[in-house]
Formats: C-alpha cells, sequence, structure tokens
C-alpha cells in the first residue's frame, strides 16, 4: 500500500479588532438639526463587520437609517454603518457603535442638542444652558436641577432649599411659581415653598403641570396659590393623577372663582407619603383642600 501525504489551504476568518466613528468628537446642535455617523470596522476583511448602534443619557437624539429621518435605526446587529442623527428634544445623549461580534469593542461621541423645555420656574424658561440650575444666583444657597425625559420616567425638578415665586400675568406660565406643560416629578431634597402670584385677573397656581404629576423626596414642600380677583387659586393642579410620596403642605389662596389646595381636573390624588391641604375663601365658588 502507498502512502500518500498532502496539505489543505485555508484562511482563518480575521476578527474585529476596532471600531472608529466619525465625528467622535463632542458635537452641539439644535432642535431638528441633523447629521450623519460613520462607523469602521478594522480589519476591512472581518468575518462579522455588523454592528450595533446605541443612544444613551437621554432622548435628545435618534438615529435614523435615511436621510429623510423617517425610519429609527433598531439596537440589533445591522450592517448600517452610516446613520443620520437627528436632535429631537433638548439635552444631551451619548452615541455608542459596538461591533455585533464583540461588544467590548466601541467608539462614542458625546451630543449635545440645545434649545428650551417647556417648563418653567419663577417666570425662568428651563434650557439645555441653565438646566443645571436653573435660577442661578437668584436663589442664591439653594438649588433648581431639571432632568429631562426619559423613555417613560417623566421630566425631574429637583429642589434643595428654594423658594420660588412668579410675579407675571401676561403668559399662561406666569400664572405659576413651576409650571410644566407635560408630565413632571418634583423630588424636595431639602424643604423648599413655591408660591403662585397676586393675579388681579388670572388664576394663580403654587404648581401646574399640564400632565400627571408626583411629588418625592426627604424634604417638605410647601405650595401656596396667590389671591384671584377673577379666577381659581391652587396650591398645586394637574388635570391627571397627582401622587404624593414626599410631604406635601399646600393651599389655595383667596379667590373670587375656587381656592384648592390640590385640585386634580380629572385623576386621582394618592397619597403615599404626608399631605396637608386647605382651601381658603372663594368668592363664588367651591374652597376644598383635596
Amino acid at each position: 500500500m502507498e502512502n500518500k501525504t498532502g496539505s489543505v489551504d485555508y484562511e482563518i476568518a480575521a476578527s474585529v479588532s476596532s471600531v472608529t466613528l466619525n465625528p467622535s468628537t463632542a458635537k452641539t446642535i439644535t432642535v431638528g438639526e441633523k447629521f450623519t455617523f460613520t462607523a469602521a470596522i478594522e480589519p476591512t476583511d472581518a468575518a462579522d463587520k455588523t454592528v450595533k448602534w446605541i443612544v444613551g443619557g437621554t432622548d435628545a437624539v435618534k438615529l435614523y437609517s435615511d436621510e429623510a429621518c423617517t425610519t429609527e435605526v433598531g439596537t440589533e446587529a445591522t450592517e448600517l454603518l452610516t446613520v443620520y442623527a437627528r436632535g429631537v428634544t433638548p439635552g444631551s445623549a451619548v452615541v455608542t457603535v459596538t461591533s455585533a461580534a464583540d461588544s467590548s469593542i466601541l467608539a462614542s461621541c458625546n451630543v449635545t442638542v440645545s434649545g428650551s423645555y417647556p417648563v418653567w420656574v419663577g417666570g425662568t424658561q428651563v434650557t439645555s444652558e441653565n438646566m443645571n440650575d436653573v435660577l442661578g444666583d437668584a436663589d442664591e444657597g439653594a438649588s433648581v436641577r431639571y432632568t429631562p425625559a426619559m423613555g417613560s420616567t417623566p421630566a425631574t425638578l429637583t429642589l434643595r432649599g428654594a423658594a420660588i415665586t412668579s410675579t407675571g400675568t401676561e403668559d399662561s406660565h406666569e400664572e405659576a411659581a413651576i409650571y410644566a406643560e407635560g408630565d413632571l416629578t418634583i423630588d424636595v431634597t431639602a424643604d423648599s415653598t413655591v408660591t403662585g402670584p397676586d393675579n388681579g385677573s388670572g388664576h394663580s397656581y403654587g404648581v401646574y403641570s399640564g400632565g400627571s404629576l408626583t411629588v418625592t423626596g426627604s424634604g417638605t414642600l410647601t405650595a401656596g396659590g396667590g389671591t384671584s380677583t377673577n379666577g381659581d387659586s391652587c396650591g398645586v393642579y394637574a388635570p391627571r393623577a397627582i401622587t404624593v410620596n414626599g410631604t406635601l403642605t399646600t393651599a389655595g389662596g383667596e379667590a373670587q372663582s375656587g381656592s384648592y389646595g390640590v385640585y386634580a381636573y380629572n385623576g386621582a390624588v394618592t397619597v403615599n407619603g404626608e399631605l396637608t391641604a386647605e382651601g381658603r375663601t372663594s368668592t363664588n365658588s367651591d374652597s376644598y383642600g383635596v
């Protein structure tokens, strides 16, 4: 029997060694502005050149597969190495691209979306520039910090020893010491007060939320409505549910229409913490705490 020997040529598939992202330096855009991210895989003959795109931090930025920004890029593995980023709301986000073959191989870029939020504190609108100290030197020794909504988590105002008032009457947001157009959580880390304006012809609110409202934290929030000669006065108002997980003391002011401590127009009031609420004199309507 004759023995034969030989060799077989074969190639070992290359593994991913690095992922780069362009741009990679921090970028600031405005709401509605868009730009492209392009990822590169090394080596170019890697067996698996698919990637995963991730946006972390906030919902300020969304990624799309098309220039018109109509089809969002998911978090599953994809062959897309170029995506379109669009600013959708003020805030900061981190865009990360990872190798689908090895999640430890990645590249990131910080993106800030500048602009304003539909929240006012003492007549000052919250913006991407002032969100970490909304009132600045106007409330020395205290702080008001805003955290944008993220997914199902609503926007949060964190109050530490703040005393917030509003004196304006021209716009609806000036009728409240704290005014938010959507859902809001107020986290009170040290005792704080909010006092609505004395409005001759309008409503007055300590806190006005256009959605649901949650009060939480280790400190006490004292909220009061001002005097209103031609409207309602509410310590705390929301058209949906109001939940008290911390300590809330609230009272409506003297009013022509109605004076309410807590007014959940179309929702329930749930108290898991402590609530003290009262209404005051109302000329032509109701007066009650809750």
